[in-house]
């Protein structure tokens, strides 16, 4: 029981959170999918204001 409890504890430590590895797995996983969306939707805001600006003869 002894060893477990050590287990757990290191884990916290490495992880740097207090939960168990497949939370702050999850945690982890939807992050990623929030900062990909953003990125995404970044990426689409500038295609279309260089559509925009293409469009009205303005160099880019």
């Amino acid at each position: 029981m002894e060893h477990s409890l050590a287990f757990e504890r290191n884990d916290r430590q490495m992880n740097g959170h207090g939960e168990s590895t497949g939370k702050v797995s999850a945690l982890h996983s939807d992050s990623v999918r929030r900062v990909t969306q953003y990125q995404t939707a970044g990426t689409n805001a500038r295609l279309k204001l260089f559509a925009v600006l293409e469009a009205q003869g303005v160099p880019a």
